[in-house]
């Protein structure tokens, strides 16, 4: 390894070093996507009921931020259960979004109590479950509702019925962590029509009806069936809300993207 970056590494690694917590004292690490420290991000550690999560008044719950290094420490806390979550602030085209940061392990969802002493570390995750709910869908990726419907008159298009849906997102640019996206291809029908777990970023879409055989037929896809119609749009994300923080099982606020798809005229 070259000298420069060798001693880059140790410099990183000494400045993510976290010793042991003292009893009453909750504290961790904050990472981004590509592993460095995530500075600004907040944490809430609200009190658990019963073991689920809850607040026993607004009081209890305590709020803090990363450092420079990604790293925060609250103490004393009492001796009672909590609960931890992390969010971020993200800029990005043009806007601000508060994404949910995932836990370093399943275990680190689970309430605990500080009297000896804990470590919850945290990440920045754009995909995959949250862990730390029933509510079925609830991921760290986006969401997008697939409308099918008549626009500009039924003349001229009409809606899918009870086939599939296969919806093609290609990134055009960097995801809202600064990562190269990949190609997402997600197949529904009329009913079962969300595309879950989507990364925030920007994309170019098609559409294509899939037949009982297999074949596809390219379908009209729009996001705003008001204004334009064509075999390709463009799909962006925007915030839900200008806070950021919440209780377990909350998702990053992201506003549910909408899709129209209809057959063209034959």
């Amino acid at each position: 390894m070259h000298k420069t970056a060798l001693v880059a590494c140790l410099t990183l690694s000494a400045a993510l070093a976290v010793t042991p917590p003292q009893s009453g004292e909750v504290k961790g690490t904050v990472l981004d996507a590509k592993g460095r420290p995530l500075p600004g991000a907040i944490v809430w550690l609200l009190p658990s009921i019963s073991g689920n999560f809850g607040y026993t008044s607004s009081s209890n719950l305590v709020k803090t931020r990363t450092d420079a290094n990604g790293q925060y420490s609250v103490k004393p806390l009492p001796n009672m259960l909590f609960g931890a979550t992390a969010w971020v602030k993200v800029p990005y085209q043009g806007e601000s979004f508060c994404l949910r940061l995932a836990a370093e392990n399943d275990a680190q969802y689970e309430p605990f109590s500080p009297k000896g002493g804990v470590v919850r570390n945290f990440r920045l995750k754009l995909t995959g479950p949250v862990p730390d709910t029933d509510i079925a869908n609830t991921y760290f990726g986006a969401e997008v509702r697939l409308m099918t419907m008549t626009w500009e008159g039924a003349d001229e298009v009409v809606p899918l019925n009870s086939t599939k849906v296969e919806v093609t997102l290609t990134p055009t640019g960097p995801l809202i962590d600064g990562s190269e996206g990949k190609t997402i291809v997600k197949v529904t029908k009329p009913g079962e029509n969300f595309l879950y777990d989507i990364p925030v970023g920007r994309y170019t879409v098609t559409a294509a009806e899939v037949q009982p055989n297999g074949a596809r037929t390219p379908v009209l896809v729009t996001r705003d069936y008001t204004i334009d119609k064509g075999f390709k749009t463009t799909l962006t994300f925007k915030p839900n809300s200008d806070l950021c923080g919440g209780a377990p099982g909350t998702t990053s606020f992201v506003e549910r993207a909408i899709l129209y798809v209809a057959r063209p005229t034959r």
